[in-house]
Formats: structure tokens, sequence, C-alpha cells
């Protein structure tokens, strides 16, 4: 008498498991590269064609050298992927005006992502060099084409009154 109540229940719990397996395990979708910009002048980070390997500032094209594919990863850090060269956002070196580059993938390319102060201008984040206290940063707060990217103190105060380190991802 109770046998085919719980065989009826064994088989409903069989299915809504493999119907929650398939919604939450879903197909594998690829990652999408996407260019990024600077939120004080709108440009695109770049990696500079003449050496496949130093990022700059420029007008935003559409082309792979300005698609980056964004990878979360198990420690709460980011890696920015070149769709141009396979290699990540990082730097060779670390130091306050260190130019950023494309490098192997590792611990100079590791980020930190925080939401600037987003109150009324859009979203905005910083990108800090892991634990560094740097940040992605325009040479001269520049906005002209071919500008050097590079690592400076992070702006920690009214993030919005620093431009250079602010970009929307």
């Amino acid at each position: 008498m109770f046998r085919k109540p719980r065989a009826s229940l064994l088989a409903l719990a069989a299915v809504a498991a493999t119907l929650l397996t398939s919604l939450v395990a879903g197909p594998a979708h690829a990652a999408v590269a996407t260019p990024f910009k600077n939120f004080g002048n709108r440009k695109c980070v770049d990696v500079q064609t003449e050496s496949n390997h130093w990022v700059q500032l420029w007008s935003c094209n559409g082309q792979s050298q300005q698609n980056w594919t964004r990878v979360l990863l198990t420690n709460g850090f980011w890696r920015l992927i070149s769709q141009k060269n396979g290699l990540c956002l990082g730097v060779d070196s670390v130091f306050a005006g260190a130019q950023t580059a494309t490098v192997s993938c590792g611990n100079n390319s590791d980020w930190q992502i925080t939401f600037a102060n987003n109150f009324g201008t859009g979203w905005h984040q910083q990108l800090e060099l892991g634990s560094t206290g740097l940040c992605l940063d325009l040479l001269n707060n520049s906005s002209a084409n071919g500008t050097p990217i590079q690592l400076w103190w992070c702006w920690t105060a009214n993030q919005e009154d620093n431009p250079a380190q602010l970009w929307m991802l």
C-alpha cells in the first residue's frame, strides 16, 4: 500500500533532479571578447599593433587588439585576455609607472575590480593589480591616441576626481 506512493515520489524526485541538473549545468557558453573603455574619454584599451605587446589608449575601432575576454578566477581576481594574441593584460615588472602590456597569464596579470563611485555618472570600475595598491591608469590622464596605459597608485579619495583610473568593463 505504501510502496506505490514511495515509488512515485522517488520517480518524481529523479525527474526533478534531472531537470535541475540540466538547468544548473546547462550548455557551456564560450566567453565573449569585448572592448573596455576609459570612463572619462570613452576610448578603448588597445594592444599596440607595432609591438603586439604594449597596451595603449586608442579610438575604438572594433578590431581584435581592443577585445578582451574577462575571466573570473577562484580567488576573486580577474584576468583580461587579449583576443589579438591570447595573452593577459599585465606588466613585465610591478612598480608605479610600469607600462602595461600583454604578458603570460600569472601573478602580474591578476586584477581586483572594484566599482568606483557610481552615483549619477554611470558604471565604472577601478582595476588594481593584485593587492599592490597600483591601478590601471592613463599616463598624465591624456586622451590622445597612443597614450600609454600604466600602473599608478590607486586613487582612493573621490574616484570621480581621477578619470585616468576609471574604466567601463
